[in-house]
């Protein structure tokens, strides 16, 4: 259904968006935050096929309908809107937002993806955000919107509070390159064990520190990398899967208490074994 790369890198995410597919509760807007636009364009198109393919929503690549979407030569079924080339302060400009809109007035035959390419403030401005407003509010049927950008900061508020936000990341690689000054100072976990309070325990722990549970996972994975990749391997690798797995159901928006529930028994078991 999806490439396997994208199934590789975004597994839940995936899976999120899938469910939500097939029980008719997609969002009308998402933001796809993410490092690499491509893939997000990869996956949005993805998803265009998962509405429009012929074959019951299989994306079976052979129909017309995803021939044309692999071929990004679709008529109507995506429709990207990035800066126009004539821009020389590469920004949307007004005119192609009002056109968007005109063109989504007419009813289509097709599922429209709206996909917008690096949606942040300089790219999408205030004023182009505002003639949105509306439409993004009140989506014409079966229409989404799909906003990608790097960092939700760049999203303006009139777009971020109308969507449902998707955190395309990889895993947490990254975070073992971090060097210790940028992990927050009102952190002092110890040891790996620490991670396997009581959900109760934890949350409590939060709301003290006014932290959230992702920089959480990020601390426990840099401090115990520094104490144990010498001494304890192996631990340190069964540590690092859980938090990897804790930390894509975060980006993927599951209950913070199930997740927390899920670690502490995956960890109660492995102590027994």
């Amino acid at each position: 259904m999806f490439p396997e790369k994208l199934k590789q890198n975004y597994p839940t995410a995936i899976k999120f968006l899938i469910n939500a597919i097939n029980k008719d509760k997609a969002a009308h807007s998402y933001i796809f935050i993410g490092n690499c636009m491509e893939e997000m364009r990869e996956l949005s198109i993805e998803i265009s096929k998962l509405f429009n393919c012929k074959e019951k929503s299989k994306a079976c690549n052979k129909c017309l309908n995803c021939r044309w979407l692999n071929e990004n030569n679709h008529p109507q079924a995506f429709i990207t809107i990035k800066p126009d080339e004539s821009s020389k302060k590469e920004q949307i400009k007004v005119e192609q937002i009002r056109e968007l809109l005109t063109k989504l007035t007419n009813t289509s035959d097709f599922y429209r993806i709206i996909f917008f390419e690096n949606a942040n403030i300089k790219t999408l401005t205030p004023e182009c955000c505002n003639i949105l407003l509306k439409t993004v509010e009140e989506s014409p049927s079966n229409t989404m919107f799909i906003f990608a950008s790097s960092t939700k900061e760049d999203i303006l508020p009139t777009i971020s509070s109308r969507s449902q936000i998707i955190y395309l990341s990889k895993n947490i690689n990254d975070l073992l390159t971090l060097s210790q000054t940028q992990i927050p100072d009102n952190l002092n976990i110890a040891h790996a064990n620490d991670l396997f309070k009581t959900p109760v325990e934890i949350i409590d722990y939060f709301e003290e520190n006014k932290l959230d549970l992702k920089t959480y996972f990020k601390e426990i994975a840099y401090k115990n990398y520094i104490s144990m990749k010498e001494k304890d391997t192996k631990h340190y690798c069964n540590l690092y899967n859980k938090l990897s797995e804790a930390y894509l159901k975060s980006n993927a928006f599951i209950n913070s208490k199930n997740i927390l529930e899920d670690i502490c028994l995956s960890s109660s078991s492995s102590t027994t074994e």
